[in-house]
């Protein structure tokens, strides 16, 4: 699935709450009195990302290649992406009453020599595919 934009659906109450579950946090870094044990267990639980975990539970996504997307053009975005009218009315019937789309591009998961993960449903979201897609401009 090399080259694939992974599209997850999902109702959430807010766009608050989306970004909530699909985003990393970090809690905050210890001061500069923290022992070098402190600081590697701090560095090691973050950043907290329910996503991320919901996948697989360890490795890397690159979040600055996943894109949450809400609004009323939601799904005009999402299927401009797509190259296939197959795939576009395949997103547009199995999204049907959902308010968010995941979109997880193909640089998030082969940075930093890849991440091997399965993409599946998750705790919260509805694995729709993976689709050839135009990259953004």
């Amino acid at each position: 699935m090399k080259n694939k934009l992974h599209i997850f659906a999902v109702n959430f109450q807010s766009r608050k709450h989306a970004c909530k579950y699909t985003e990393a946090k970090w809690e905050p870094e210890p001061d500069d009195s923290a022992s070098d044990e402190e600081f590697e267990e701090w560095e090691e639980r973050n950043p907290i990302w329910e996503l991320e975990f919901d996948l697989n539970g360890e490795g890397f996504l690159d979040s600055d290649s996943i894109e949450t997307v809400t609004g009323k053009t939601r799904l005009a975005y999402v299927t401009s992406h797509l190259k296939s009218a197959t795939d576009i009315e395949s997103v547009e019937n199995d999204s049907t009453g959902m308010n968010t789309f995941v979109l997880i591009f193909p640089g998030a998961l082969h940075s930093l020599g890849g991440y091997k993960c399965k993409m599946k449903d998750t705790s919260q979201l509805k694995y729709l595919g993976a689709f050839k897609f135009n990259f953004p401009n």
